[in-house]
């Protein structure tokens, strides 16, 4: 059943609570609480943990034929950082804070130290005044999460498509992650990068579903196959799971179309 209160939770049901999940499991410790206890017992405990975040596949998304793969794998919905975008809802997972504690609290937002505002994922000027004078790797407290993680010995992973390398939205989210890009997401083997000396945590950021829901809309060819790729993506990556890996699938935020006229 969808919960229809629009008021943001972080009291154990949110994307939040899940990346604290993690960490607490990982470290011991979290700035934020971890999953209310019925949500944490669907999730095995293992040392390693591979956290897969598919942008834009929000519980309602799971609905068409060519989602059937990932509907296969539901457990649970969580409530997702308020407003649900996706510059909020990485910067979530970078920090397992809310979108007040971590600052990030739009898809643009009024910056004070530019006096514009800014769209977070291009650190641009929306006014079209161009690039920020603002160093976006400084951006989100510290430490976050993968220093944290860090800090207690645990391997911070994440991998993202290599388009993404050194831009600016990721050089705010992943300060302090060991980041690898990749040109397809079928490429990941997490065996490669499990370390036996400790723990891991990896995190796989798919792109694909949102992106063709933005460009086409979610009754499109394109927008299917995303969900089909992605499905097998699912599939594949289980298959290749070490035995000390518990692998958790996440979306960051639903979707929805918007129609021209609304727009």
């Amino acid at each position: 059943m969808i919960d229809e209160s629009p008021l943001p939770s972080y009291e154990g049901d949110n994307l939040v609570n899940l990346v604290a999940e993690l960490e607490i499991r990982l470290t011991g410790r979290s700035p934020t609480r971890g999953l209310r206890p019925d949500l944490a017992d669907l999730i095995p405990h293992g040392r390693n943990y591979l956290l897969v975040v598919i942008d834009g596949l929000g519980d309602y998304q799971l609905a068409p034929l060519s989602a059937r793969r990932l509907r296969q794998s539901h457990r649970a919905v969580l409530k997702a950082p308020f407003p649900t975008t996706t510059a909020v809802g990485m910067s979530s997972i970078a920090t397992a804070l809310a979108p007040l504690q971590h600052g990030v609290i739009g898809y643009t937002q009024w910056m004070p130290s530019e006096g514009r505002v800014v769209n977070m994922m291009q650190w641009a000027h929306t006014s079209g005044w161009g690039r920020t004078d603002t160093d976006p790797t400084g951006f989100l407290p510290s430490p976050n999460l993968w220093e944290r993680l860090n800090a207690a010995r645990v391997r911070a992973i994440v991998f993202h498509p290599r388009i993404f390398d050194k831009s600016p939205f990721s050089n705010m989210l992943y300060r302090g992650a060991e980041l690898y890009g990749y040109t397809s997401p079928f490429e990941i083997r997490p065996s490669a990068y499990s370390d036996t000396r400790g723990a891991t945590l990896m995190v796989l950021y798919v792109s694909s579903v949102d992106t063709n829901a933005h460009m086409s809309g979610q009754q499109s060819w394109g927008y299917s196959k995303a969900l089909e790729d992605t499905g097998l993506l699912w599939e594949r990556l289980a298959a290749r799971l070490p035995s000390d890996t518990v692998m958790v699938g996440t979306a960051d935020h639903g979707h929805c179309d918007i129609p021209p006229d609304g727009k």
